[in-house]
């Protein structure tokens, strides 16, 4: 894909938001930000954990959402010592995450942009969609060694080099010529925030609505319309976070939706709530600066 893409469209998941686990985001380098929406580390928060679990309030809720993107997971088993490396594809359902203390684990991912992945998997993402996969059936000799190194890094600094040199590994880059169609299809779908129609797409590539259809479904892992949805959700997602007071009715005009009703069954599809206890929730969570930039970190 294009890094300029990276400008457009930011997903945004519903993470960091309890009091027992830590959630970070890092930008990736410029020469990796055509494939990496972010990295991103999340650890069990300090010694007293489990008093925290006892107390946290029920309102504070951590979510895995749809975005549009998938990730490489590398996670360490603290009680058991033990190391996963898995890809997790695109979701189209969302969950909540539940905190198990007996089971103490530290999780660093790469979230791949929309149609980043597909250049380092090498393998139609619709095949992969909805799937948690150890990366070694993908990507053979890729396995917990791997994120033994990882999580041998002492410094958040020094797991994102580890990260981006993985990744280096695994690009052939003399098949990685850019997908001039994909690239307009995600520009048009992001400056439409998700209302994009898929004949109108089709018509400005010059391809019929099947081989786009085949082309995003490869690429992105869904289909164009959706992949439209998962977006729009998402700058819904945007404007709720940022908003103190919503006109419900005018939001659901605005994003495309027939009436009320029809955007609040869209949501719950992707959320598990609907916009308003959503909103509630990110009212009441804390609200933190996740998000780094590489270049803030000392990377020598």
């Amino acid at each position: 894909m294009d890094d300029k893409l990276q400008r457009m469209f930011h997903p945004i998941q519903a993470n960091g938001r309890t009091e027992v686990s830590s959630y970070t985001e890092i930008a990736p380098s410029k020469m990796l930000r055509r494939y990496v929406s972010c990295y991103w580390f999340s650890e069990p928060e300090g010694d007293n954990v489990m008093s925290k679990l006892q107390t946290a309030s029920s309102s504070a809720v951590d979510r895995v959402i749809p975005d549009g993107c998938s990730d490489i997971l590398f996670e360490h088993d603290m009680a058991n010592n033990s190391y996963h490396v898995t890809y997790c594809g695109l979701l189209e359902r969302p969950f909540v995450v539940s905190y198990d203390m007996a089971n103490n684990v530290r999780r660093f991912g790469i979230r791949f942009f929309p149609g980043g992945a597909y250049e380092v998997i090498k393998t139609p993402l619709s095949d992969l969609k909805n799937q948690l996969c150890e990366l070694d059936a993908l990507i053979p000799g890729r396995g917990h060694t791997v994120a033994e190194q990882l999580f041998a890094e002492e410094s958040l600094a020094g797991k994102v080099r580890f990260a981006e040199m993985f990744l280096l590994s695994l690009l052939t880059w003399e098949r990685t010529a850019t997908d001039d169609t994909m690239k307009n299809v995600l520009h048009h779908i992001f400056t439409s925030r998700g209302s994009a129609q898929v004949q109108s797409l089709a018509i400005k590539e010059s391809i019929s609505v099947r081989q786009l259809n085949r082309k995003c479904q490869n690429w992105v892992g869904v289909t164009p319309k959706k992949f439209s949805d998962i977006i729009r959700f998402q700058a819904m997602i945007h404007y709720i976070q940022q908003s103190t007071s919503i006109d419900w009715p005018a939001l659901a005009l605005n994003y495309g939706f027939f009436d009320q009703p029809h955007m609040i069954r869209d949501f719950k599809k992707y959320y598990g709530i609907t916009p308003v206890e959503a909103a509630k929730e990110f009212q009441q969570a804390q609200r933190h600066d996740h998000f780094l930039q590489y270049e803030s970190f000392r990377i020598n």
